[in-house]
């Protein structure tokens, strides 16, 4: 259901989304990392407003981990998998 929603939802301006094998991983740009980091999350198209919601509640409570790679000058990914054992979260990854 996450991977269809985020294959659905219509990425925002230039993050980068791959999908598949039960796992989506979403790239955010440098201008989308620094807005991030400024309370301002992507916009997404998200038409159901409780994933809509849970979307923006999730962005909300990473502001705070944007600003430290923003300050390193890195941008931020999400990785979200099917398995609970697998590597999922935030992390920086250099795009400059």
């Amino acid at each position: 259901m996450i991977g269809a929603t985020l294959g659905a939802a219509a990425p925002s301006q230039a993050a980068t989304t791959y999908c598949g094998n039960g796992a989506c991983t979403l790239y955010l740009n440098w201008n989308e990392t620094n807005s991030l980091a400024n309370w301002r999350p992507p916009q997404l198209n998200i038409p159901d407003p409780r994933l809509y919601a849970a979307y923006v509640a999730l962005a909300a409570a990473h502001v705070f981990i944007a600003k430290g790679w923003v300050w390193r000058g890195d941008c931020v990914g999400f990785t979200i998998n099917i398995r609970p054992w697998a590597t999922q979260g935030m992390f920086g990854w250099r795009c400059r």
